[in-house]
């Protein structure tokens, strides 16, 4: 076979002649760069966060991420890889790039260099290994099975004068000759040799798992290689044909830190002139490593989670929500026109942002020009607002957690809404607290279960529980009515709403908000239309009706809202009235929470009114709404107006068992790299409408646009597809601007 002129690594214009940065040693080189900045820049900053003395582990931070660039690509040098960047073939690859890697260096490299870099550093050399091998997310035994059945040769261009080159960069990272190398030639097939030396090459690296990471701190050093070596190849990657050097990209985005100054003009800019309560000076003058704010909605704590930032200037801040909906809201309503270096970052950061600029709030641009939506956008930022799942995703080798990693690891964190939190998620974020034990981290939550508060004190060394400002949480703002499960309370309803009040009517399904909307249009009392708020809008009208309904509660006049459990944590607002479903006790109290939420001692309100209603069992299991009647009841029979501190008292003593699972962290804890899902399976499914799969089609924006979630339907798997996401057949799904998607 017969050898390419030059070895890409990267697609050219000419592959003949290509930029140095698409040639095999050239994007090596330019890895390697971004490695040892890193390394530079937040090096010191992740070995803390880890709980490991820089001094000691520095310098084996660098060697491992060094080596785990010089050599993570070396199976690019290969035919089917070269075949493939130059388009000359559309067969699958036999066996991907970085297996080969793998193989290279534990077969014909390994006593000239993989053994020496053993020698100098076992646990740094394994660990780059296992980055190098996982660096695309795709090195899982299932993936290595996909060979076995093909058949041919797998030829690698070890003689190659650039493959030469390459191993040069490898060699002199371990400080040592490079030698020449044969070419080699694999049989591929049915139990043919590449399937023995695949698996040859897993069961060698999973018994250095084992062996290797015997105590904490080499699992957390372990678990830094891969994630770092992400960030450097990403960052080596994203730049080819800037005229920016990379390395001077990295220094002046990593090096970008919240200052002082930036905490107080964020709570500043929020309290317009006031004071902090003491409430959010005791959470702002917390030392502990992690904090634990447990405080009623309303309360003021993400005003105290900013003043507590202030106390960690020299870091990133990472604010993370528990939906895109909620962390859009946070960015908006504090960092919005705010003069201070921000990002919004989740899976649809660009449509939010630019449906605020068409709003007339216009997203800050920042010095690296307007916000870019990949995980890299997040290093310059000095403030991050995202998604839980960027930060946890990173545990589960999710792509724009991985690739922030390098910018987390110079963070300080704020988990809000962790309630919010099913099983699986709260057992990674108990996981990622014991990777990183040394982070400062401040949890906030309206309630948690007692198993759940337990979990958190087994598992942190340091943590300081802070309860929420009495003077609010024992003020009396609900008033919940006797009577559960009776019907619809429509006099009380259309009394609100004829003096100019707030209604809110939350229920547990879509099609149940639906329909409480339409009753209401068949009522001459209601007088106002209702807004139906729910998950299953497309994505760019859900972000409309969103603001629509925030808006019209935030202003003079009826309003009336029927939504659904969206309604939790994203809405902003405070009604007059709720109506409501039963539910679970924690999303109870978290829809009471959008009741006479502004009520303060400063801002006297009378109690407000909220009603139950009954419902069917689903979605929830029955044991969880019989503690939620217990808690009702209670409440309801006391005959007098309730407080957060009241529900506080009831919701602990019902003794709910809510314990998290044992959830593993892919990056650590193993050395295949399948991501995993950072929540539970839920039951639904994102899909694009018949009528937008033109505009879907269009660019990957556009397909966020356009989604919608709706319940999966055994029938999906038979749709055609934009990629990965199904098309949902007229007959079958109905859409409505008003009332959204639904099944006909």
């Amino acid at each position: 076979m017969k050898a390419p002129l030059r070895l890409l690594a990267k697609k050219s214009r000419d592959p003949d002649q290509p930029e140095s940065w698409a040639t095999l040693p050239g994007h090596t080189a330019k890895v390697l760069a971004s490695a040892r900045r890193i390394v530079a820049q937040v090096g010191d900053d992740a070995l803390r966060a880890c709980l490991l003395d820089p001094e000691q582990w520095r310098p084996r931070l660098e060697f491992a991420l060094s080596f785990a660039a010089a050599i993570h690509d070396l199976g690019k040098a290969g035919a089917p890889f070269q075949d493939m960047v130059r388009g000359s073939s559309k067969v699958p690859q036999l066996v991907r790039h970085e297996a080969i890697s793998g193989l290279l260096l534990l077969g014909v490299l390994r006593e000239s260099l993989f053994e020496p870099a053993c020698e100098r550093d076992a646990l740094a050399a394994w660990s780059a290994l296992a980055a190098a091998c996982g660096h695309h997310r795709k090195f899982t035994q299932d993936r290595l099975a996909r060979v076995r059945g093909g058949g041919g040769d797998v030829v690698v261009f070890c003689d190659h004068d650039d493959f030469a080159k390459t191993l040069r960069i490898a060699a002199n990272c371990v400080g040592v000759e490079s030698e020449p190398v044969a070419r080699q030639r694999w049989r591929a097939g049915w139990n043919l040799e590449l399937d023995r030396l695949t698996d040859e090459l897993l069961d060698e690296l999973r018994d250095a798992h084992e062996r290797e990471l015997e105590s904490p701190e080499a699992l957390r050093f372990f678990a830094l290689v891969r994630g770092l070596s992400f960030g450097a190849d990403a960052a080596g990657s994203a730049l080819p044909a800037s005229k920016l050097a990379v390395t001077e990209w990295i220094d002046a985005t990593l090096s970008e830190r919240l200052e002082t100054a930036d905490a107080q003009t964020i709570v500043g800019a929020r309290l317009r002139g006031g004071e902090l309560r003491p409430f959010q000076r005791r959470v702002m003058a917390s030392t502990a490593t992690v904090t634990l704010v447990t405080a009623g909605c309303g309360t003021g704590k993400t005003v105290a989670a900013y003043a507590w930032a202030e106390r960690h200037a020299g870091r990133k801040l990472v604010f993370s929500y528990p939906t895109t909906g909620t962390t859009s809201e946070g960015f908006h309503s504090y960092l919005q026109g705010i003069d201070v270096s921000a990002e919004l970052l989740h899976s649809r950061a660009q449509v939010d942002l630019e449906d605020m600029a068409v709003n007339g709030v216009h997203p800050k641009q920042h010095s690296d020009g307007a916000a870019r939506l990949t995980a890299l956008s997040g290093w310059s930022a000095r403030v991050t607002t995202c998604t839980a799942d960027t930060v946890l995703g990173a545990l589960a080798l999710n792509r724009t957690g991985v690739y922030a990693f390098a910018s987390l690891c110079a963070s300080a964190f704020v988990f809000d809404e962790i309630h919010a939190y099913d099983r699986k998620m709260f057992g990674l974020l108990l996981r990622f607290l014991r990777l990183f034990p040394a982070a400062p981290v401040l949890l906030m939550t309206a309630t948690l279960p007692p198993t759940r508060h337990a979990a958190l004190v087994e598992q942190v060394s340091e943590l300081r529980a802070i309860d929420g400002p009495p003077e609010l949480e024992n003020y009396p703002r609900y008033h919940l009515q006797p009577g559960l499960g009776q019907e619809p309370p429509w006099t009380a309803i259309e009394a609100t709403l004829a003096r100019g009040g707030k209604v809110l009517w939350v229920s547990n399904t879509v099609d149940r908000a639906v329909d409480a909307a339409k009753q209401a249009q068949l009522r001459p009392g209601v007088g106002v239309e209702p807004l139906v708020y729910h998950s299953r809008f497309r994505y760019e009208d859900r972000v409309a009706r969103h603001r629509a309904v925030v808006d019209a509660f935030a202003t003079a006049g009826p309003a009336f809202a029927c939504t659904t459990q969206v309604c939790e944590m994203s809405l902003d607002l405070s009604a007059d009235l709720l109506v409501t479903e039963l539910a679970p006790a924690p999303a109870l109290i978290q829809r009471l929470g959008r009741l006479n939420r502004h009520a303060s001692p400063e801002r006297p309100a009378d109690p407000k009114p909220a009603y139950c209603l009954g419902c069917p069992p689903l979605p929830y299991e029955d044991e969880q709404l019989v503690a939620a009647e217990g808690l009702w009841r209670t409440l309801a029979q006391r005959g007098r107006a309730c407080s957060q501190a009241d529900l506080a008292e009831v919701f602990k003593a019902l003794e709910l068992i809510d314990s998290p699972s044992e959830t593993p962290a892919v990056l650590c804890d193993g050395v295949e790299s399948d991501p995993d899902a950072v929540r539970e399976s839920g039951v639904t499914i994102e899909v694009v409408l018949a009528r937008d799969a033109a505009q879907a089609r269009r660019s990957a924006k556009q397909l966020r646009r356009c989604s919608v979630p709706i319940l999966l339907l055994p029938d999906v798997k038979e749709w055609d597809r934009i990629g990965s996401v199904p098309i949902a057949p007229e007959d079958v799904v109905s859409y409505d601007l008003e009332f959204g998607a639904r099944r006909r």
